[in-house]
């Protein structure tokens, strides 16, 4: 089984701060797959939303309601702040960071780069 939980898993918050709640699930047998900081927010909310419609119009990723009742509302009513920040207050953030956090490890938006090596004219 593999985990992609929240990188702040890995300070020393949990009820046994002797270790991490990340060295915990290690040594429960999880593959943890973390990066050593969370992604910005925007770029997991763009990775989700292209996994739900691209602009090629792929839906690559697929909630089943009846399986995923909570998660499933949760993207239906997560609210935005004035900043465009998931709202933390109504609690339907928390379903959506840890989807998002599979997303954007396994689908990161890939931004195109090119160089120019040599011109001739």
């Amino acid at each position: 089984i593999y985990i992609y939980p929240d990188a702040s898993g890995d300070s020393r918050k949990s009820s046994n701060a002797s270790t991490t709640d990340i060295a915990q699930l290690k040594q429960a047998g999880f593959n943890v797959v973390v990066n050593s900081s969370n992604p910005p927010v925007k770029d997991r909310v763009n990775s989700m939303n292209a996994m739900f419609c691209n602009a090629n119009g792929e839906r690559r990723y697929k909630v089943n309601v009846k399986r995923c009742p909570v998660y499933a509302e949760s993207l239906e009513q997560q609210v935005w702040d004035d900043k465009g920040e998931p709202d933390k207050k109504s609690g339907n953030d928390h379903p959506n960071d840890a989807g998002g956090y599979f997303i954007v490890k396994q689908f990161p938006i890939v931004k195109p780069t090119g160089r120019v090596t040599s011109l001739r004219i």
